[in-house]
């Protein structure tokens, strides 16, 4: 029996017909879509997933689409819900192939951006360039092989007997060579003509150098010229509904090509020449260009204004934004370079852009995956941070908002988030999360007044008031949760909260026990149980309180 869309013999003798909804969820269930939550995109998991993915789906649907026109309509829109863009000519060419197909176009959901950049202050100076890459080597890879190496003798080592240990030597020589090679190079010893040795090193510097500063240039191009922004604003457009963006400024580390966390893969890189002319080619984070430059202009930080903008003035309409990147150099890059003139405040037109905003994530997770250290923001940039995040806030629409300043520092301490909300804010939200952040008593009330009729999470982590009182705030969250608590599950949750009724986190809280004097009970007894101290049991009263379980707060810790 062969089953077709629409009408088709069975046998030659009868008509079965195939709702095209049960065609739908026959292909949905070829399309990796499980990386939505509740309205709000796990990037994180869509990044592990677009890594582990099996192909054979993807090719699955691609096939059914050739079958007939109802199967290409079907699958079509599949194909294509997430793409990942990176800062380059040939991710623009490839969403504008997309963009042809007005099927695939209409299934694009989301869009993840890598904005690493190569520095103009590296792509205009070979020894810059050189002393950045050999660093990087040295500090990724070389550790690696020297600790494989440390309990083996070179002289034993042989390709027969320990080919790994072999091919670790030779790459510690190799690093070594390559190093000389440049070193030389640079400091214009052994000129012309170059020993026969040297050479092949040599020439690996020159030819990544002169494709770096080519890259650098297609870079530098793309956002001078807006087209960056305005490909991508006019390719949202034609979805014709709300558009998700990631915006991160590490490359692509999940990919083949980057795959940093295989034990093999600082030798391969070293010992493999096209590998390791890749990775001389790679972009910067914002932050590795703040450490290796004094006065950096990142071009790219502008994207963060102009992207939502020019999406907004295309017809487009930004749905979530997901922030895994900022720079403390803002005030180095021009503020209408690209998207022309701004006729009024670039804050204004932001904020008008962004007022259909549902989601908006402030956070650092690819910086942790990373091993990120913080960057540190200087007064004079306070600002930007500040008022970028309180735009954002300000939408009318917005049901999640998630603010982890755990990537920031100011001026060496933690970082003091200053919100510019009216007294008028919107009162929608449904998730606020506050993760790693200082702030006043009113700009704590002003973030909790945020919280709408039908609040499902509530989390303060790490959080610590500067002045004031967190009895206005606390009061704020248990008259919302309270009531939604009764009809619906709302999850409260405090983690070291301090300042204030709470003043200061113990750094070892661990309460006592009767039988703390008990010589049976060791540090290796299985049976020893960790009892809350009077801290965390004020931490437990005050969530007890919010969800209405509890009619006051002892803030006493002697109580």
């Amino acid at each position: 029996m062969s089953v077709v869309p629409g009408t088709a013999n069975v046998s030659g003798s009868a008509t079965f017909r195939v709702p095209t909804e049960v065609w739908e969820q026959v292909f949905h269930e070829f399309h990796d879509n499980n990386y939505t939550s509740s309205g709000q995109i796990d990037w994180r998991g869509y990044a592990y997933r677009h890594r582990d993915h099996v192909p054979g789906a993807l090719a699955t649907l691609q096939s059914l689409r050739l079958t007939c026109r109802l199967f290409n309509r079907i699958a079509s829109p599949l194909l294509c819900t997430f793409l990942r863009l990176e800062l380059s000519q040939a991710s623009l060419d490839r969403l504008t192939g997309l963009s042809k197909n007005a099927l695939i176009i209409k299934g694009l959901r989301g869009l993840q951006l890598s904005l690493a950049y190569r520095p103009t202050e590296l792509a205009r100076d070979i020894a810059s360039y050189m002393r950045n890459k050999l660093e990087t080597l040295n500090f990724q890879f070389v550790p690696h092989c020297e600790i494989e190496t440390e309990s083996l003798s070179r002289s034993s080592t042989t390709q027969d007997n320990d080919l790994r240990g072999f091919r670790l030597f030779k790459c510690l020589d190799e690093y070594e060579a390559l190093s000389s090679a440049w070193e030389n190079y640079i400091q214009g010893q052994d000129p012309h003509p170059c020993p026969q040795d040297l050479e092949p090193h040599q020439r690996v510097l020159r030819q990544s150098f002169e494709s770096y500063k080519s890259l650098h240039e297609e870079q530098f191009d793309l956002l001078m010229s807006g087209s960056f922004v305005n490909t991508i604003a006019s390719t949202t457009a034609k979805t014709q509904h709300p558009i998700a963006l990631s915006i991160h400024d590490h490359i692509f580390w999940y990919s083949d090509d980057n795959d940093f966390s295989d034990e093999d893969y600082s030798t391969e890189l070293i010992l493999n020449r096209e590998k390791l002319s890749r990775f001389l080619l790679q972009p910067h984070s914002w932050e590795e260009i703040e450490i290796m430059v004094g006065e950096p202009m990142i071009l790219p930080i502008r994207i963060l204004v102009d992207l939502p903008i020019a999406i907004h003035e295309a017809g487009g309409c930004l749905d979530s934004l997901s922030l895994d990147c900022f720079s403390s150099a803002w005030r180095n890059v021009p503020m209408d370079y690209s998207h022309g003139s701004y006729s009024e405040s670039p804050w204004s037109q932001l904020k008008a852009a962004c007022q259909q905003l549902r989601v908006f994530e402030f956070g650092s997770w690819i910086m942790n995956e990373q091993g990120s250290t913080r960057h540190n923001v200087k007064a004079e940039d306070k600002f930007y941070v500040d008022k970028y995040v309180s735009v954002m806030l300000a939408s009318p629409n917005l049901k999640c908002a998630t603010i982890d300043m755990a990537c920031l520092k100011l001026e060496e301490n933690y970082y003091c988030l200053q919100t510019y909300l009216s007294q008028n804010s919107s009162s929608s939200l449904q998730k606020l999360a506050l993760e790693y952040v200082h702030l006043s008593q009113r700009d704590l009330e002003a973030l909790c007044r945020m919280l709408g009729p039908k609040p499902v999470l509530v989390q303060i982590s790490v959080t610590t008031l500067l002045d004031g009182s967190w009895s206005g705030a606390l009061e704020m969250l248990r008259s919302q949760v309270r009531p939604s608590s009764r009809s619906r599950e709302c999850k409260v949750s405090f983690f070291h909260l301090a300042g204030g009724e709470f003043g200061v986190v113990p750094e070892f809280d661990f309460g006592t026990d009767d039988d703390d004097d008990d010589d049976d009970n060791d540090d290796n007894d299985e049976s020893q149980v960790e009892v809350p101290g009077e801290y965390d049991k004020m931490i437990s009263r005050a969530e007890q309180y919010v969800l209405g379980s509890s009619d006051s707060v002892s803030y006493s810790q002697e109580s």
